[in-house]
């Protein structure tokens, strides 16, 4: 994955007309922060990894899900390398929690009958 995203970089970076030693920053700040707001190969690969698990582990046939799991038991015994089915066991109670307790994202229920004067009962 490094070989690749180096190659990338510096196509992008000839592309974009940026000097060899520029750095790379600039092609994957935000554009608040004067950059080109990029994604990062290495990122994006990371994450579409866990939406293939994600997919794989919630497939409605069983042959998928018992070949997911044959291929989760075998790259779980490396521990020192990064995958997928790896990172969706980590990333499921985060996500499992959010989705929970998410919280008041509205104004609703927050004042039965209340206008903005404070008063009951008006309406404007």
């Amino acid at each position: 994955m490094q070989e690749i995203n180096k190659r990338v970089v510096s196509r992008l970076k000839s592309w974009i007309g940026l000097y060899r030693n520029a750095d790379i920053g600039t092609l994957f700040r935000q554009r608040r922060d004067f950059g080109l707001q990029l994604t990062s190969l290495e990122h994006q690969y990371m994450h579409l990894q866990v939406v293939k698990c994600s997919l794989l582990q919630n497939s409605k046939d069983v042959d998928v899900r018992a070949i997911y799991e044959q291929r989760k038991a075998r790259l779980s015994a490396f521990a020192n390398r990064w995958s997928g089915p790896k990172e969706l066991v980590k990333l499921e109670p985060i996500v499992d929690h959010r989705l929970r307790f998410a919280g008041q994202t509205g104004t609703a229920g927050l004042g039965a009958g209340f206008n903005c004067s404070g008063k009951a009962g008006q309406n404007d």
